[in-house]
């Protein structure tokens, strides 16, 4: 057996005492282990009810064995988050602090306008009492274009943004409905991610990195009051 930190073992070793009757799910093998560690990088906030995704998710999500991920992503940084009330598990990155994976400035500019302005809306739902009772809001693909307009005085064409939209739909930030033919108008839910991936504290830092845009109007992307981190009482 490959060498591996104890709290790995112990949580393989969880195995040989597990039963069905206890009502949680059966714990993980070492493969299982590293799929999960292995999706939750790469996609950042995972749901169950993402497509090939459930045992992976229902292993992240029983308590009984988040302990090893818990410290194993603290190890690099990170903060492994459960928000029971929409089930989502995510990545948290701490505000103000390094960033030196790859991850950290590979959005384009475009890509960082359109997640500002899926948090703007999400920001207004809020304020408005609009969420679900799972911290989800519904917008769509014309209110993402006027914020754009309003935000920052840019234009997408619709291929762009639907590469842009089809982008965060993999890192659990939004889900995309059907496109109405006719209205040509796509509905989207803003998912509880999105407090995740774009906390309070991120967006000046969106400002920063698209100064190179003059135009960019930060009254107008700032809500008058942040919505609270989907975990109640607690609070990337």
């Amino acid at each position: 057996m490959a060498l591996h930190l104890k709290e790995f073992e112990a949580l393989v070793d969880k195995k040989d005492d597990w039963s069905p009757n206890r009502g949680i799910p059966e714990p993980p093998d070492e493969i299982e282990i590293t799929r999960c560690i292995q999706v939750l990088m790469a996609r950042q906030c995972i749901y169950p009810n993402m497509h090939g995704l459930g045992p992976t998710h229902r292993t992240l999500s029983t308590p009984e064995y988040q302990e090893f991920f818990r410290r194993y992503f603290a190890a690099m940084g990170c903060e492994f988050y459960h928000d029971t009330r929409s089930n989502m598990v995510a990545l948290r990155v701490p505000a103000d602090v390094p960033r030196y994976d790859h991850q950290a400035g590979r959005l384009k500019k475009d890509e960082t306008l359109v997640l500002l302005a899926l948090r703007i809306a999400y920001e207004e739902a809020y304020n408005a009492k609009q969420l679900t009772d799972y911290g989800t809001a519904e917008t769509t693909t014309n209110d993402i274009f006027d914020k754009l307009e309003v935000v920052a005085d840019i234009t997408l064409e619709q291929s762009r943004l639907d590469d842009i939209l089809a982008l965060f739909r993999k890192k659990g930030v939004i889900d995309i409905g059907e496109r109405d033919p006719v209205e040509k108008v796509t509905p989207i839910t803003i998912l509880p991610g999105i407090d995740v991936v774009v906390p309070a504290t991120y967006i000046n830092r969106v400002f920063t990195f698209a100064e190179g845009l003059p135009t960019i109007k930060k009254d107008a992307a700032v809500a008058s009051e942040a919505p609270p981190s989907v975990e109640e009482p607690e609070a990337q």
